[in-house]
C-alpha cells in the first residue's frame, strides 16, 4: 500500500509542478524516491527487529522449557536411582540372612553327621569287640571243630 501512495503523490507532484524546469523535477523525484526508500528501509528494519525480538523470545521460552524438562528428568532419574538402591540394599540384606540360615543349617547337618558317625563308630567298635570275644571263646571253647563253631555262633 505504501508504494502505491508514494507513486500517487509523485504523479500529483509532476502535474502540479509542470511549469518548473526539468532539473528541479528530477531533484524532486530523486528526493521523493530517497524518502520512499528510507521509509521502506525503516519499515523493513522495524519488521526485522520485531521478528528478531519474537525469535529471541521464543528461543528464550524454548530454552527455559528444555532446562525445566532437564531438571524434571534429572529429579526423576535421581528418585529412580534412590528407589533402586533401596531395593538393592533390601535384597542384599535378604541374601545375607538366607546365607546365614544356610550356614547354620549346614553346621547343624555337619554336627548331626558327626554325631551319627560317632554313634556308628561306637556301635561298630562294640560289635567288633563282641565278635572278637565270640571268636576267642570259640577257639578256646569245648568244640574241637573250630569252623563249625564259628558258623554256629554267628
Amino acid at each position: 500500500m505504501a508504494p502505491t501512495r508514494a507513486r500517487q503523490s509523485i504523479d500529483e507532484g509532476d502535474s502540479s509542478g509542470s511549469d518548473e524546469d526539468p532539473q528541479s523535477q528530477e531533484r524532486l523525484a530523486l528526493e521523493r524516491a530517497t524518502t520512499l526508500q528510507a521509509s521502506l528501509n525503516k519499515k523493513r528494519d522495524t519488521k526485522r527487529k520485531s521478528i528478531e525480538a519474537e525469535h529471541a523470545k521464543s528461543v528464550k521460552e524454548i530454552r527455559a522449557k528444555i532446562e525445566n524438562a532437564a531438571k524434571i528428568r534429572k529429579t526423576k532419574v535421581a528418585k529412580l536411582h534412590s528407589s533402586h538402591m533401596e531395593r538393592l540394599l533390601a535384597l542384599d540384606d535378604r541374601r545375607q540372612k538366607i546365607e546365614g540360615l544356610i550356614i547354620a543349617s549346614m553346621k547343624r547337618l555337619h554336627s548331626a553327621t558327626n554325631n551319627i558317625q560317632s554313634e556308628l563308630l561306637a556301635m561298630y567298635e562294640g560289635r567288633t569287640a563282641e565278635i572278637e570275644e565270640l571268636v576267642d571263646i570259640s577257639i578256646e571253647g569245648p568244640f574241637e571243630d573250630s569252623e563249625t563253631t564259628l558258623v554256629e555262633k554267628v
